[in-house]
């Protein structure tokens, strides 16, 4: 088998494998039966990937994670942020102390602290915001 890696344009890498095989009684008249298997672009494995997600799931859970940054903000500071306005270096200033003070909303849980998986799906839905 043999495996060839090219660059195409844009910086795509395409990865050829060719693979040969010999037919029944090809030993004695010498000839060989070429076939070429699946070529994958860096473009269809990124698609793949982000196929895997459903995108109702990315949607919702972003804006789950605005809403929760929003009331954040608004309970310590006493107003209404922009998110669209907020910058890298807000951000940067914003954000630990979003995740180390935000606690549970939820009426048998108030007040408790969330647990990571959740305090990471926010900071995903913040990222993807």
């Amino acid at each position: 088998m043999n495996e060839r890696t090219t660059t195409a344009a844009a910086g795509a890498t395409t990865t050829t494998t060719e693979t040969t095989e010999k037919t029944i009684g090809s030993e004695a008249n010498g000839s060989e039966k070429r076939k070429s298997s699946i070529v994958i672009l860096e473009d269809d494995i990124e698609e793949f990937q982000a196929s895997q997600t459903a995108g109702n799931t990315k949607k919702r859970g972003t804006e789950m994670a605005i809403r929760r940054f929003q009331a954040w903000y608004h309970e310590q500071f006493g107003q209404e942020i922009n998110t669209a306005k907020v910058d890298k270096v807000i951000a940067s200033k914003l954000l630990p102390h979003f995740c180390l003070e935000i606690r549970n909303t939820k009426k048998r849980s108030l007040g408790e602290d969330y647990e990571p998986s959740t305090l990471q799906s926010y900071r995903n839905g913040l990222r993807r915001y």
